[in-house]
């Protein structure tokens, strides 16, 4: 095979090339799953995954697709629980942007505490209450802040590193100079504050307290809401929490 030829003559973007194509062209689970193992061997991660999904959708019953998966997204630093994955614009762990209370209660039982709050501002929502739910010690290290309008989840609110995106932008790394096209746009602001809005929207980064080069910060949340941005951006972010 090409793949074991380029392997053996140390071409490895020549191999990786060939058992991609494997991948994508054997029809038994067996063969998919060995190339696939290949391609973690030789570091390519993200073909692996594909290769990986692909075994999946080959034997669907095996788990040792979903194992292979989840080790290739270990390596990418991609999230490998369903129950920390951003889905921007959508959902936040199990918590789906129209869910009703009733809907949040039963993922994730009572609040810890509730308040509300008058979007103001500019905003079209300016006269509209919102009311917010806090989960912090009962999710130790996950907790979310859920805003709800009109008694369903509008917005949600994190400030945990684990939390990230099917492809690994989070709180941890959406700082760093590697990411920046992954962002939509940067707006810095005052007192070493920044806002970036995550690439296709539906995703927002705070943080303030930035350090010397602008790659990490004292503070930082992040909020996943419908469209380009949150319902009180437009004047001063008035259900914002990001100091505690």
């Amino acid at each position: 095979l090409v793949s074991e030829a380029a392997i053996k003559s140390k071409n490895i973007e020549t191999a990786v090339e060939a058992l991609v194509k494997q991948t994508e062209l054997f029809k038994k689970p067996e063969q998919v799953l060995t190339c696939s193992k290949m391609l973690m061997d030789l570091g390519a991660w993200e073909e692996a995954l594909k290769g990986y999904e692909r075994f999946s959708e080959l034997a669907p019953d095996d788990r040792r697709g979903i194992h292979g998966a989840n080790a290739a997204k270990a390596m990418l630093g991609w999230p490998t629980d369903p129950k920390l994955v951003i889905r921007p614009g959508k959902s936040i762990g199990t918590i789906e942007i129209g869910d009703t209370k009733e809907d949040v209660k039963s993922k994730l039982g009572s609040p810890e505490a509730k308040e509300f709050r008058k979007v103001g501002g500019k905003s079209i929502l300016a006269d509209e209450y919102a009311e917010i739910w806090t989960y912090s010690k009962t999710m130790p290290k996950r907790g979310l802040r859920i805003i709800f309008l009109n008694g369903k989840v509008r917005e949600a609110e994190a400030r945990s590193g684990e939390y990230k995106t099917e492809t690994g932008l989070g709180l941890t790394n959406f700082l760093l100079p590697k990411n920046a096209k992954r962002l939509e746009w940067r707006k810095d602001g005052e007192g070493r504050s920044v806002v970036c809005l995550a690439k296709g929207g539906g995703l927002t980064f705070y943080a303030a307290g930035l350090n010397n080069d602008g790659t990490d910060a004292r503070y930082r949340k992040l909020r996943v809401h419908k469209g380009n941005s949150s319902i009180d951006s437009v004047e001063g972010f008035s259900l914002l929490e990001l100091f505690n």
